[in-house]
């Protein structure tokens, strides 16, 4: 069983050393000033959708102008009253690095105004893999159309990245670590909060 562990935690680790985002983003090139029209994925509510950010199919954008950054489009329904972003922890043999996400509404023009979370729960998996879940409320936020980047001028940042011991769920303990171009996220639009879906 303990070798069962084992393989589980190396096969996490080297699936997820396999993407270099800050590689990817240097050599990115052609970056738009707004976000592409098509390329929305739509979001059913209660429906959990991944995005690699900094992956290989990633679009990037110069938000504001400024300085590149990888960047996931999505509409969600209407009804959609939350949102969800569950950020990982990138594993590498190397070190790890966190993808802070920073969420936009994005309006008919292409422009982006950005959305500000109304928590953040910090949790673990019984594999060492630590995420920070975001809570986004939608209710006064215009239109349907959203986008999730990060701050490119915070990326390289050493941030105290805090988590609770998988072994036990209950220890906390906190980690230094960078702030990293790309990552992989999900994404659930939800019509209301409840214990099953803040947890």
């Amino acid at each position: 069983m303990k070798l069962i562990g084992i393989f589980l935690i190396l096969t996490v680790i080297s699936g997820c050393a396999s993407t270099d985002y800050k590689k990817n983003l240097e050599q990115a090139t052609n970056c738009s000033e707004l976000p592409k029209n098509t390329g929305f994925v739509a979001l059913k509510n209660d429906k959990k959708i991944d995005f690699d950010i900094g992956g290989k199919k990633s679009n990037c954008i110069n938000i504001n102008g400024k300085t590149k950054s990888f960047y996931a489009s999505f509409k969600v329904e209407e009804s959609a009253n939350f949102l969800l972003i569950n950020a990982n922890q990138n594993v590498v043999m190397s070190g790890s690095s966190y993808f802070m996400p920073v969420l936009y509404a994005v309006s008919d023009k292409g422009t982006l105004k950005e959305v500000n979370y109304i928590a953040e729960m910090k949790t673990s998996k019984l594999i060492p893999v630590r995420y920070y879940t975001y809570h986004y409320d939608l209710r006064h936020v215009s239109g349907t159309k959203f986008l999730v980047s990060t701050d490119a001028s915070k990326v390289g940042d050493i941030i105290s990245f805090e988590y609770v011991n998988s072994y036990d769920l209950v220890s906390q303990n906190s980690a230094d670590m960078p702030l990293s171009p790309g990552g992989v996220i999900n994404v659930t639009p939800i019509t209301k909060l409840s214990p099953d879906n803040i947890l």
